[in-house]
């Protein structure tokens, strides 16, 4: 699942100019990465299993000011929130069926700003 969401995010040509994205640096890490931004971090964690299955993801953006977070999460949202009534997506042999928004907030530092998001989001291979 984290690999079919990642994969979305890398190929957003949008979303990689808000994050100041080059050849050598994706800026999308896994969590225990602190980088001050422009950045995407992000976890997930299995909720239940089947032949469907739940998982949750957070995703956390660090960048300098609360202006550019909130571009960079606004931009998050659009592509990872499909209603349940919407095509999906595929990557390989993993279908996102659904996802949505499930919580999130907003800390503010003295030299950077980190939202974070969670979403939960239905998959299937």
């Amino acid at each position: 699942m984290l690999k079919a969401i990642l994969h979305r995010l890398e190929g957003d040509t949008a979303l990689s100019a808000h994050l100041g994205v080059t050849e050598d640096d994706p800026r999308i890490y896994p969590l225990s990465v602190g980088d001050f931004g422009p950045a995407i971090s992000y976890s997930d964690s299995p909720l239940e299993a089947g032949a469907v299955n739940l998982s949750r993801l957070e995703l956390r953006v660090t960048a300098p000011t609360l202006d550019q977070c909130v571009t960079i999460c606004d931009r998050l949202e659009g592509l990872v929130n499909i209603a349940e009534d919407e095509p999906g997506f595929q990557h390989e042999e993993v279908t996102i069926l659904s996802a949505s928004v499930n919580g999130g907030g907003t800390l503010e530092f003295e030299s950077f700003v980190q939202r974070f998001m969670f979403f939960d989001i239905k998959w299937c291979r």
